[in-house]
């Protein structure tokens, strides 16, 4: 017949068990890592240009929600010196090194022009904006917002090279690609807990260390301006969709003071000097000839 434990002895022994685990526990303690990322800030960056008749004229960069870290900036500035342009990264160079004069901005406004800084805002994430503003006189030819993760190889490369690592060191990483990721801080703290088997209580220390990170988009913007007009339908007088020998005629009639309902004044004035003139005509008839070489 068994015997059936006491109260006072079964505490005994449970005090006897716990005063025992330690030495049991001290022999057999597995230890692991866990590392993970927190996605604490999400950032942009505007990488600017304005381009006006071929030459570039305006570059600049800007921010209002970048943070003013050392280990952002100097993320950011790895990142803009790969490009094959390092009039940014020479931009952001000044205010990486001396970054503890601006801590207190709140803006990161870079320009060629340094008289520009001050009159940067919000506005600037266009460059067609900082375009039209600067050079009215002038008309827009082409114009680029894109991701610069997926135009420059340069940028990519090193932003792919930051990833990896990150792969082989962080056990959860976020998924921010196209990205710069920065670690910001790290906190960490133990899970502990046992097990028994075969009679061994084995005590497992986890450890995990979690990162918060800043994730900072890079968007390029640019844009062309020309001087004259941009319309695609110059030369198309009459409004058919063709450009050829029939517009030349119509031109000349319009020019001759022989109006016609067919007329379309916006593409008339071929040579962008907005008068119609024998000047149009000769430069429609150019554009006619080059049509046929090709």
């Amino acid at each position: 017949m068994k015997k059936k434990l006491q109260p006072k002895r079964m505490f005994a022994t449970f005090m006897t068990i716990l005063f025992l685990m330690p030495l049991t526990v001290g022999a057999a303690t597995i230890n692991t890592v866990t590392s993970s990322e927190n996605l604490t800030k999400t950032s942009t960056v505007y990488v600017g240009e304005v381009v006006v008749d071929g030459e570039s004229k305006i570059k600049y960069l800007y921010s209002d929600d970048i943070s003013f870290s050392s280990i952002v900036l100097d993320r950011l500035y790895n990142c803009l010196n790969s490009m094959a342009d390092g009039d940014f990264a020479t931009l952001l160079d000044a205010r990486r090194v001396y970054n503890y004069i601006v801590i207190l901005s709140e803006t990161l406004a870079l320009c060629t022009d340094s008289e520009l800084n001050d009159a940067m805002d919000e506005n600037w994430s266009s460059a067609q904006y900082v375009g039209t503003l600067y050079y009215p006189d002038k008309s827009v030819s082409s114009e680029i917002n894109s991701n610069l993760y997926d135009i420059d190889e340069g940028f990519k490369a090193v932003i792919d090279a930051n990833n990896e690592e990150r792969k082989e060191s962080i056990d959860n990483i976020i998924d921010m690609e196209s990205s710069i990721v920065s670690h910001l801080g790290a906190s960490s703290y133990d899970n502990v807990y046992y097990t028994v088997e075969d009679g061994e209580v084995t005590k497992h220390v986890e450890t995990i260390v979690k990162y918060d990170c800043e994730a900072t988009t890079v968007i390029y913007t640019k844009v062309e301006l020309t001087t004259g007009q941009t319309n695609p339908n110059l030369g198309d007088v009459n409004g058919d969709g063709e450009i050829n020998i029939t517009d030349v005629t119509l031109l000349v009639d319009h020019i001759l003071g022989n109006e016609n309902d067919a007329f379309i004044i916006e593409n008339a004035n071929v040579n962008g000097d907005d008068d119609i003139n024998i000047g149009d005509v000769t430069d429609l008839i150019n554009i006619i000839l080059e049509k046929a070489e090709e």
